[in-house]
């Protein structure tokens, strides 16, 4: 994926999720859930918003979080695809984290995290119309001191594990 349609996705799911609460979105309800009927293949994207010196102290890496969750998907049966091949579906993990200072010594963490099906979708007033579409999510939030950060992997594979239950529960296995 091209590093300007890249931010242009980033920047519609960030402010989507913004006034979604006001409007509603796919979420992991069995209509949502339908939409990952018959997918045998998916890319994995991440993104991780803050500053490269709160991502460091965290210990939050985009490629070592693609390849845990690519890990986890393929033991659960889900094909990986390349992010390059054309009309790829993709699942894509946000991650939004930020520190509050609590006392001069003290800091919390917190970190919003997202996890989106996204698929190509055409118009149906004019198909030929295309653009994409995160047609399933789920949402998780970790808080913490700075030596609990590697529990926000666990918040990630748990984000994981509800997307392999649902794709499982549209596509048995034979």
């Amino acid at each position: 994926m091209n590093k300007k349609l890249r931010g242009s996705l980033i920047a519609s799911i960030v402010i989507t999720s913004l006034i979604l609460p006001v409007l509603g979105f796919a979420d992991d309800t069995q209509m949502e859930r339908e939409t990952l009927r018959g997918i045998r293949g998916i890319g994995v994207l991440v993104f991780i918003g803050g500053s490269p010196g709160l991502k460091e102290r965290l210990a939050l890496n985009e490629s070592q979080l693609r390849r845990e969750m690519e890990l986890d998907l393929q033991k659960a049966g889900v094909e990986i695809v390349p992010k390059a091949e054309k009309n790829v579906v993709s699942i894509f993990l946000l991650i939004f984290p930020a520190e509050r200072e609590l006392t001069k010594t003290r800091v919390l963490y917190d970190a919003q995290l997202e996890l989106h099906l996204l698929q190509p979708v055409h118009l149906v007033r004019d198909p030929s119309i295309t653009s994409v579409a995160s047609t399933w999510y789920v949402r998780g939030w970790w808080a913490g001191e700075e030596a609990m950060k590697h529990k926000i992997k666990d918040e990630v594979k748990e984000l994981v594990d509800i997307f392999i239950k649902a794709h499982s529960s549209v596509n048995p296995k034979k």
